[in-house]
């Protein structure tokens, strides 16, 4: 039985969350000195949620926040088949802290997510990338 090794993944973005998608690529791209696709950018930021404390993203995904950053422009990023499986444990991660009600979509992960990698540090992006790298190998 075949397996699949990457699938798309859809952000409905507001013109503030497409740019700070960007932006963050573009800091991960200048970071690494690499030409990367947009779901390195996504598998990294949702990399360095999970390595981070929970409730340093609980704080990212507030609803004023989630409204500023998601829209009606669709985008689809093509990613790494398990970004969906490290989604779902930074999920029940959280869950599980106190940190937040409710186990928080997907979509807002993924934003939340962003909003930690925009501010991170430089060396944090070039570990987060390694990981990603090392993860992807081992498939």
């Amino acid at each position: 039985m075949a397996t699949t090794r990457s699938r798309t993944y859809r952000m409905r973005l507001s013109p503030e969350g497409t740019r700070l998608f960007l932006s963050c690529h573009c800091r991960l791209a200048h970071a690494t000195e690499l030409f990367i696709s947009y779901g390195c950018t996504l598998f990294v930021a949702v990399l360095l949620a999970e390595a981070g404390d929970p409730s340093d993203l609980a704080a990212e995904l507030n609803e004023r926040q989630m409204v500023r950053l998601s829209g009606n422009t669709e985008h689809f990023v093509g990613a790494s088949a398990s970004l969906a499986k490290i989604v779902l444990k930074v999920g029940e991660r959280l869950a599980q802290s106190d940190a937040v009600p409710d186990r928080p979509p997907a979509a807002h992960i993924y934003l939340a997510s962003l909003a930690v990698m925009a501010g991170c540090e430089d060396d944090a992006l070039k570990r987060a990338y390694d990981r990603m790298a090392a993860l992807l190998i081992k498939r």
